[in-house]
């Protein structure tokens, strides 16, 4: 679970801001908005946040730092040598411009707390680090530190990271993250934290649609149908229920040719797995019968 997330000299926010999940000592609701504390070293969390605040105050941008930490650990071992980090330091104070953008994530796996962070500039990681939780006292994983003086990474290890840990610094480039290119290469105690945070942090963008695929297959078992029906009725819209039905259907085909530039279009006959949802009304059930979405409908026809 996320209890705290860290950026500073990212667009429009210069000193650093902190997204905290961590419950006050207020037991009000507890049962039903907190996340309970397992041990010592993981506090209770809230369920859920909220930021809010005037335009151009850095909601979004908040937002935007967490997709980007994101995208630099799941992408930046697939860099090619030379790519730049897209990091849009605070350019309202020209201090800020050469000084690195800063990312810090602290999660929970398994009872065990992970406070991950690194820093960057566009053309390099210049710090990472690593600390792990078992009990109150941190452990330091691993240390990194760009010297700019001897013009190379200085790393620090732990007994606690176990592994091949000279091949994974060999193989770490300037502009990829050691996390990354660990976990790349196989690390058993590595590939978990990279694969929290590639997996559990997930941002829609402004206008983004969750994909259809994902809710007709979670629809189709006992157990899915249930959740998201549960969801539905706690957003109090009127649907007591989803199924999903198979309709015939079409796709447009279209296939181009590069080197000749020749496109050729044909439609091809499909089945269609579509969700239709029951209402109820004071008439009961059956007067409102299942119904299906026109946007449903219209996404199917487009598909």
């Amino acid at each position: 679970m996320l209890i705290e997330f860290r950026v500073g000299n990212f667009r429009s926010i210069r000193d650093e801001q902190v997204l905290s999940l961590v419950a006050a000592k207020d037991k009000t609701l507890s049962d039903t908005h907190l996340v309970a504390a397992p041990n010592k070293v993981v506090p209770a969390t809230l369920r859920c946040a909220v930021v809010y605040g005037p335009n151009a105050s850095g909601k979004s941008n908040l937002v935007r730092a967490l997709a980007f930490m994101r995208g630099a650990v799941a992408e930046s071992a697939g860099l090619q040598a030379g790519q730049l980090f897209n990091t849009q330091p605070f350019k309202l104070d020209p201090a800020m411009a050469d000084q690195a953008s800063t990312f810090e994530v602290t999660f929970a796996i398994n009872g065990v707390r992970y406070q991950y962070g690194f820093a960057v500039k566009p053309d390099r990681v210049v710090e990472e680090w690593l600390l792990v939780y078992r009990a109150p006292k941190a452990q330091q994983w691993f240390s990194r530190q760009w010297d700019a003086a001897r013009q190379q990474d200085v790393y620090e290890f732990s007994s606690h990271l176990t592994g091949q840990r000279k091949v994974w610094q060999d193989a770490t480039r300037g502009n990829a993250l050691f996390l990354a290119t660990a976990a790349q290469l196989n690390s058993e105690v590595l590939t978990p934290v990279f694969r929290w945070i590639v997996d559990n942090i997930v941002v829609f963008q402004p206008a983004a649609m969750p994909m259809q695929d994902f809710s007709v297959s979670m629809a189709q078992t006992v157990a899915g149908a249930q959740a998201m029906t549960n969801l539905l009725q706690a957003a109090d819209i009127s649907i007591a229920g989803i199924e999903i039905v198979h309709r015939k259907g079409f796709r447009q085909m279209l296939q181009l040719d590069g080197a000749t530039g020749a496109m050729n279009s044909h439609r091809q006959d499909a089945e269609f797995a579509m969700p239709q949802f029951r209402h109820v009304t004071e008439a009961g059930a059956a007067a409102a019968g299942w119904r299906q979405r026109r946007a449903i409908r219209a996404t199917a026809a487009r598909a």
